[in-house]
């Protein structure tokens, strides 16, 4: 597990403040919030299991599509890639949250994204881990 950044040593503590930032629809997505100490910010994610849908006790299952760790296993396992085409730099994984880089700008647009994601993925051995099969 990776920890969470210190405050800053030599600076007087802040509070801390979290905006909700809307729009996640992922069954297993408990929140996202942007955390704010000072002048830092990060993203944390939180993570529920499926409770209700046809999918409730399937999901349970690492090989299931909708199965509610998925992300955070993602993250813990080092498995993604690092380079133009990458996720958020994991600062933490806990057992309910992941604790992510705050990307900052203007998306890609779909279609540029969809053609990096594409090569990545052409050029990257599918690991063999219960919580991605099939994926």
């Amino acid at each position: 597990m990776r920890e969470t950044p210190e405050p800053d040593a030599g600076k007087p503590e802040t509070t801390d403040t979290q905006e909700p930032i809307t729009g996640s629809s992922g069954a297993a997505t408990g929140a996202v919030v942007r955390l704010r100490r000072g002048d830092r910010t990060m993203v944390v994610k939180s993570f529920r299991p499926v409770t209700s849908g046809r999918h409730v006790e399937a999901a349970r299952d690492p090989r299931h599509f909708a199965y509610w760790r998925r992300e955070p296993l993602a993250y813990a396992s080092g498995l993604l890639p690092s380079g133009p085409f990458r996720a958020p730099r994991c600062y933490a994984v806990t057992d309910e949250a992941v604790y992510l880089e705050d990307v900052q700008g203007k998306p890609e647009s779909p279609e540029v994204a969809a053609r990096r994601l594409a090569r990545g993925q052409g050029q990257t051995a599918i690991p063999d881990v219960p919580w991605l099969a099939g994926h």
